[in-house]
C-alpha cells in the first residue's frame, strides 16, 4: 500500500499534467502489484481501493430537528449575512433648538 501512495503522491507533486501513454508509463515503472497497477491504469478508484483492502468511503449527515418536521416553518439560514445590519425605519428627526 504504501508503494501506491508514494506513487500517487509523485504525481500529485508535479503540477504538469501527463499524457495518456505519459501516465500510462509512470503507472507501469512504478513498484506496485498488479491488482493496483491494472487499477490505476483504468483510473478505478473502487477497484484500488479493493486492490488496497481499503473501506468504502464513509459518508455522515445531520439534520435540524425543528418542531413541525422541517415542513411548515422555513429555517432562516438562506438569507445573506454580510454582517452589516441595516435600519428598518429612519432615524426620529433632531428638533432644532
Amino acid at each position: 500500500m504504501s508503494n501506491v501512495v508514494q506513487f500517487i503522491e509523485r504525481l500529485g507533486q508535479h503540477p504538469a499534467h501527463l499524457s495518456d501513454p505519459e501516465y500510462v508509463r509512470a503507472v507501469m515503472d512504478a513498484d506496485l502489484d498488479d491488482a493496483s497497477r491494472d487499477a490505476l491504469i483504468r483510473r478505478d478508484a473502487t477497484g484500488l481501493a479493493s486492490a488496497l483492502d481499503a473501506r468504502s468511503p464513509m459518508f455522515c449527515f445531520s439534520y435540524i430537528a425543528t418542531p413541525d418536521g422541517g415542513k411548515e416553518t422555513p429555517l432562516d439560514d438562506d438569507r445573506e449575512d454580510e454582517g452589516v445590519e441595516v435600519p428598518t425605519e429612519a432615524p426620529p428627526a433632531k428638533d432644532p433648538e
